[in-house]
């Protein structure tokens, strides 16, 4: 309790906060000083008891008189072996819930008091209505300045001048209280100290008989008979008790050691086995200095502790707190403390002292105490008691491991019981079988749910799997929806799904990707899978690039935004989506860049922005990139973006890194065709034909490992890859350039196996364009023109070939050297109209061919469009001239293509003469005829230097007229029979050079290349 200079300071503290003085000051009032309550006890026994204002007829006793003892003797609690027993403890163990008070001796009356003023607790106020009744409370200001009364096993320090002064009580009237004096304490001798040995059998006659010298000139109440003290049991010398002198205040680990007969000694050494958490109880007659028999502690059953005698008598606990009229008597019996005292002192410790606080401090009171009681007086296990404590302060109490356990003897008697047997000898038997049953129902349910349906149901989904591959798909869908019922495996979504797209039913893997989706929303692979089949299906005109959007979007996008795999598979889509339309490009870029911002450094990050700029031809940033993962040297590498890296720098002519990168790729995935492709393009590139062979053939003989079978091995592995456009479209020229090179690279070629891979090749591009797997390509139309040669050249089908080179111009296919053989099978027809718009086609992007040249100034003179035919052999002529100029040494006799050169040059004057005199003719123009004259004697010279023999230079003897028939092939040249003609004005048609090289690239102006 805090003292008075502590309140004093507190109530400055408290006006000095706000402005409160100041408030009241401006409205004139004053702050109001609470005085202090009055202090120290007063002379009449009635204040000291809290009774106060009686009334005032009532008599007042000069002396005051000592409350009346309990109608019986309260025993002294028991001393448990090796723990000293505090009664204290047991005062505050028996308390009720109301405020804690320091108890008092009872006021005994023949008529019922007047009612008590109010307490100065929070108690509502009570009646004394009887006696014997406990007297109220002390107030708890006068309680703080006495100081807290200590223990009896603590020994007492208490100045009774100071605590009960000797001034004149006025008694109450009519209680009738016999006058007394308080003894002089100081008269008190300490006896003796006695040993442990000697000191324990003494309590059998009087263990607090030195006590009753306190007392000895107060005669009790005589309404209420002195009890006589119970017999005294036996104390065990092993121990022994002693009451420490009232002057003294032993330390805590101070034991009890009451000597023989008589007060105990007042500097007897403390036992050693004394616990901070001993149960006392004060006495009640000794605080008021009345004196009391109490009986000898009796032998402890556990552990060192003051024990009550056997004696078998009830014990009366008044409630404490409580007021006389209020007051509930919890008796006990002797046995029943007993027992209570043993329980408290096998608790452990922590369980121990929370009892305590509950019952001491907290006053704990009615049914939760009553209940508390008998669970400690049954000896109750520590670990229901602790329950039961736990419910009432609202907080789990954690045992030690070693209290869980019971007590050898309880554990015997717990042996003995109906219930023990049953549990442990009959209960086990039903547990066991109960378990058995159980196991095996759970075990039945377990098997059936979670082994046998699931096998039934694989069982069902590899019959529809199985029928997917005889072509029987509704049968599929069937056993699927059986399946899925009895057991639905994630898995085999993908399964079939997959299935379908290697049979080409997408429509069918479209509903699986749906039904997937729909059951599991949120399923990842699931998305991925199915956007990347709508994005990369076949021609690009047939996928479905905003729903694969939508479903990256919906499915993985929406509940994590920055999924990392859902960006990536998201601006996959955009790249391919800006293939078909390149304003996608932009979001492909943005969402790469979004992806490199939250994952800098990522290496799978920078390939994709690599490959996006592949695809929209950015060089500079290609080699970027490309220098930056060559000067790395741990990076992961994406088969498919090097390969197509390969391809970009092997279509640009870089070959330089080429080899590198594509060993790298077929050391990251040796099963990737396009590796291998790419590596036959590079060695075509570089002419290095018989390497080229052996990446296109494999094994010569087993033909396992040629590229086609890659491609094949490869489709069939990775079925929902098989629809990309692009690898169908390498898997296609696979066989072009297995064409290619039997009919081109071949030191002799092989004209019909050339044809089978055209062929093949062909076969395959059509069904892809059936299926929509790739659109209309250039180098699809190759393959057309590559067999039409074959046609053209070997076999001399004229029909075919001609066929073949239009399907190679509706693929867009449109090499001048194509168009040429087009316009030169027109012309063989005489269909100049035709062959005239093929060489023109031709000649516009090969302007300064000689063949093309020849051709067209041919095909306009036979559509007698003079001037232009003219204008087209004076262009040529240039041409020749200024080739042959460019020779130094010009030796058409030794060299062949001299020779070719000067055959050109004598052919085209012949023809320009022959237009020259067909112009003069029409436009009646003596100039022309003239120099159409000159044009023929240069071809005739040219033909003579030629034709002479080149031993002996002498011409050849030929005949130099032409004869009058026209049908007739002239044995003299065409220059000399011209010449002949115009001179001697002969009816006969002049005659030109008709015939045109076969191809652009023939050296002479000859059906058949002899070079």
């Amino acid at each position: 309790m805090p003292r008075l200079d502590d309140i004093e300071q507190f109530k400055e503290v408290l006006d000095s906060l706000g402005s409160e003085k100041e408030i009241l000051s401006s409205m004139g009032e004053e702050l109001e000083d609470i005085q202090p309550p009055e202090q120290g006890l007063s002379s009449d026994l009635t204040d000291l008891l809290g009774i106060a204002d009686q009334e005032a007829e009532t008599p007042q006793s000069t002396e005051p008189e000592p409350p009346p003892l309990p109608a019986e003797p309260e025993p002294t609690p028991p001393i448990s072996e090796g723990e000293p027993f505090d009664i204290a403890d047991l005062d505050s163990l028996l308390k009720t819930d109301q405020p804690e008070q320091p108890a008092t001796a009872d006021i005994t009356t023949e008529e019922p008091a007047e009612t008590a003023p109010p307490l100065p607790t929070a108690e509502p106020e009570a009646e004394i209505t009887t006696a014997p009744a406990e007297p109220p409370p002390i107030e708890e200001s006068a309680a703080t300045e006495q100081g807290p009364i200590p223990p009896l096993s603590q020994g007492f320090s208490i100045d009774l001048d100071k605590e009960f002064p000797t001034e004149e009580i006025p008694p109450v009237e009519g209680a009738d209280l016999a006058e007394f004096e308080l003894p002089d304490i100081s008269d008190i001798t300490e006896p003796p100290a006695q040993d442990k040995e000697t000191a324990a059998p003494d309590l059998e006659e009087d263990a607090f008989a030195g006590l009753a010298d306190l007392d000895s000139g107060v005669a009790p109440p005589p309404e209420v008979p002195q009890a006589e003290p119970p017999a005294v049991a036996e104390t065990p010398t092993e121990e022994s008790f002693e009451i420490p002198p009232l002057e003294t205040q032993p330390s805590e680990d101070q034991a009890l050691e009451p000597p023989e007969g008589e007060m105990p000694s007042m500097e007897t050494e403390p036992s050693e086995d004394f616990a901070l958490d001993e149960f006392a109880l004060p006495d009640f007659g000794e605080e008021y200095g009345i004196s009391q028999e109490i009986p000898p502690p009796e032998e402890p059953s556990m552990e060192p502790a003051l024990e009550p005698p056997v004696q078998e008598q009830e014990i009366s606990l008044p409630v404490a707190g409580e007021l006389p009229e209020a007051v509930e008597d919890l008796k006990l019996t002797e046995r029943e403390f007993k027992n209570l005292q043993q329980t408290l002192i096998s608790l452990p410790r922590n369980l121990k002292i929370i009892i305590e606080e509950l019952i001491g401090e907290k006053e704990l009171k009615g049914n939760n105490l009553r209940k508390l009681l008998d669970l400690l007086i049954e000896g109750q296990p520590p670990r229901e008691i602790a329950a039961f404590v736990s419910t009432i302060i609202g907080k789990k109490i954690t045992l030690p491991k070693r209290y869980e356990k019971k007590t050898g003897i309880a554990f015997e008697r717990e042996k003995e019981s109906l219930a023990y047997i049953f549990k442990r000898k009959l209960g086990p038997a039903f547990i066991i079988a109960a378990v058995a049953i159980f196991a095996l129902i759970a075990l039945a349910l377990f098997g059936y749910q979670f082994i046998y349906q699931p096998l039934a149901a694989l069982s069902v989904y590899q019959e529809g799997y199985d029928a997917i591959a005889e072509n029987k798909f509704d049968y599929s869908v069937q056993k699927f929806n059986e399946a899925s019922a009895i057991w639905d495996y994630k898995d085999q979504y993908y399964r079939f799904a997959q299935a379908y797209i290697k049979k080409e039913k997408y429509n069918l893997a479209v509903q699986k990707y749906e039904t997937l989706l729909k059951k599991y929303p949120y399923d990842e692979k699931g998305a991925l899978d199915y956007a990347h089949f709508l994005s990369s299906r076949g021609d690009i005109s047939k996928a479905d690039f905003r729903k694969a959007q939508d479903i990256i979007n919906q499915h993985i996008l929406d509940r994590e935004l920055f999924h990392y795999k859902g960006l990536m598979a998201l601006g996959d889509n955009y790249l391919r989506w800006g293939d078909a339309d390149n304003t996608h490009y932009e979001d492909a870029l943005r969402t790469y860049q979004q992806l490199h911002e939250r994952y800098p450094g990522e290496d799978e990050v920078m390939l994709r922005l690599l490959n996006y700029f592949i695809h929209v031809n950015n060089p500079v940033q290609v080699d970027w990139y490309k220098n930056y993962f060559r000067d790395k040297q741990y990076t992961p590498v994406d088969p498919e973006i090097y390969a197509r890296l390969a391809g970009y720098l092997i279509d640009r002519g870089d070959m330089e890194d080429v080899k590198d990168i594509l060993s790298k790729t077929i050391e990251a995935d040796s099963k990737l065709p396009e590796s291998y492709y790419e590596l036959a393009r590079y060695y075509d590139r570089l002419h290095q034909t018989e390497l080229e062979k052996m990446v296109l053939e494999g094994n010569p003989e087993t033909k396992e490992d040629d590229l086609p079978e890659i491609f094949k091995k490869y489709f069939e592995d990775n079925p929902h890859k098989r629809t990309a456009a692009e690898r169908v479209k390498k898997y296609i020229l696979t066989y072009n350039m297995l064409g290619e090179y039997y009919y081109n690279k071949q030191e002799f070629p092989d004209p019909t196996e050339a044809e089978k891979y055209f062929s093949q090749a062909i076969t395959l591009y059509e069904a892809a364009r059936r299926n929509k797997e790739v659109g209309v390509d250039k180098e699809f139309g190759k393959i057309y023109a590559n067999l039409g040669d074959i046609y053209y050249y070997v076999d001399e089908h004229d029909t075919l070939a001609l066929e073949m080179y239009t399907q190679a111009e509706n693929s867009l296919y449109n090499a001048p050297a194509m168009k040429y053989k087009k316009g030169y099978i027109y012309y063989k027809r005489r269909d100049y109209e035709n062959a005239l718009l093929e060489f023109y086609g031709a000649s516009a992007d090969l302007r300064n061919n000689h063949a093309i040249l020849f051709a067209l100034a041919n095909t306009l003179y036979k559509r007698k469009a003079y001037s232009s035919a003219l204008g087209n052999y004076i262009y040529l002529l240039g041409l020749l001239e200024d080739e042959k100029n460019a020779i130094a040494i010009l030796r058409p006799e030794d060299n062949p293509l001299h020779n070719a050169l000067m055959e050109k040059y004598y052919i085209t004057h012949n023809n320009l003469g022959v237009t020259y005199f067909q112009l003069s003719q029409t436009l009646s123009d003596p100039e022309k005829l003239t120099q159409a004259l000159v044009e023929l004697e240069n071809s005739a010279e040219i033909f003579d230097v030629l034709s002479r023999n080149p031993d002996s230079m002498a011409r050849l003897e030929s005949t130099k007229t032409a004869t009058e028939s026209t049908r007739v092939k002239k044995p003299a040249p065409e220059p000399y029979a011209n010449m002949d003609i115009i001179m001697h004005s002969k009816n006969i048609e002049l005659i030109i050079y008709e015939d045109l090289p076969m191809d652009i690239e023939q050296k002479r102006f000859r059906k058949k290349d002899q070079l």
